[in-house]
């Protein structure tokens, strides 16, 4: 199964989670199946204590209902790849993990936080405000600029994360998206006159 993924990294209160919750709203109206992974270096606070308890126990997995959320926790030597091949998604979007090798969209609210310690090849978006562009596209050469507040940013990110899936599709020319070859498909993308749902088959080879 093919499965884009790409991490969205900045400083803390940078504005990660705003801007993943608006990337999600974007692709699943588009009939994208999305997951999101985030990372902490603290337990999750889990305010209902006879949930934590049961979970002190290491059960494979506790799932927690309640009018307002389902939530499935895993005991931590569950292996999470196995949890993403059973929800079977077309986009992984992760919070952080600066050291992976997946495409990165950095966001900074000021030119300090361009300062990150990662591959800055793997940076292929800064989103940051319109004082920050010279300095972020200098620093980050591979990098395309997006101004935080502008009314384009979405459509922006969305470009991208085309672009990004055309890099990864398998080149079989078998037809199944109804555009002939992987390069006429491609094209339709980038020229919006396709749909990434289109691509739902592919998705699955």
């Amino acid at each position: 199964m093919m499965v884009l993924k790409i991490c969205i990294i900045g400083f803390k209160n940078t504005g990660k989670t705003r801007l993943i919750a608006s990337i999600v709203k974007t692709l699943s109206s588009k009939g994208l199946r999305v997951v999101v992974i985030k990372r902490s270096h603290e337990r999750v606070d889990l305010t209902v204590k006879s949930t934590a308890r049961i979970l002190n126990s290491k059960p494979l997995a506790v799932a927690y209902q309640s009018p307002y959320d389902n939530v499935l926790m895993f005991n931590h030597s569950f292996n999470l790849d196995t949890l993403l091949d059973i929800l079977n998604p077309n986009v992984i979007l992760y919070e952080g993990f600066k050291s992976s090798p997946y495409p990165k969209i950095l966001i900074a609210l000021k030119e300090e936080h361009l300062n990150i310690d990662l591959d800055k090849s793997l940076v292929k978006m800064v989103v940051g405000p319109e004082d920050i562009k010279e300095a972020a596209l200098k620093l980050y050469s591979n990098a395309r600029f997006s101004n935080v507040k502008g009314e384009n940013l979405m459509n922006e990110i969305l470009q991208l994360i085309v672009e990004e899936y055309v890099s990864t599709l398998p080149r079989l020319n078998c037809g199944r998206c109804g555009y002939g070859t992987c390069d006429g498909y491609a094209e339709k993308l980038i020229e919006n006159k396709a749909e990434l749902q289109d691509a739902d088959l592919l998705w699955t080879l």
